[in-house]
């Protein structure tokens, strides 16, 4: 399973949009911060991708501030979703981090 995380200081700057996006990464499922959106301004192509289930979560305290997403491809389906979990990610030896550019859509550029 391949798991994907990026800081992407804004889910509407995505040139092509998200779905170009999700394709480019191949991974099962991929988790999104700083995604900048509010409810009402979340348009139906990016919270409605093909092929994935898609889980938002908003800001409480400033509207079009922080924000996460994360897409599930149809066949790594959470057992279940809930807001507010906090955890510690282990060390893994094949994990990649990184704090790039959003405008950057290559493999070999990320």
């Amino acid at each position: 399973m391949k798991v994907v995380t990026w800081n992407i200081n804004g889910i509407r700057t995505f040139k092509g949009g998200i779905k170009k996006a999700l394709d480019l990464f191949d991974a099962d499922i991929v988790c999104f911060q700083e995604t900048k959106v509010t409810r009402d301004l979340l348009d139906e192509r990016t919270a409605i991708v093909d092929g994935y289930n898609s889980y938002f979560s908003f800001s409480r305290g400033r509207s079009g501030y922080s924000g996460v997403a994360t897409f599930c491809k149809d066949g790594a389906m959470p057992v279940a979703a809930e807001e507010g979990l906090t955890g510690l990610l282990t060390n893994h030896s094949n994990a990649v981090g990184c704090y790039g550019d959003q405008g950057v859509t290559t493999r070999r550029k990320l």
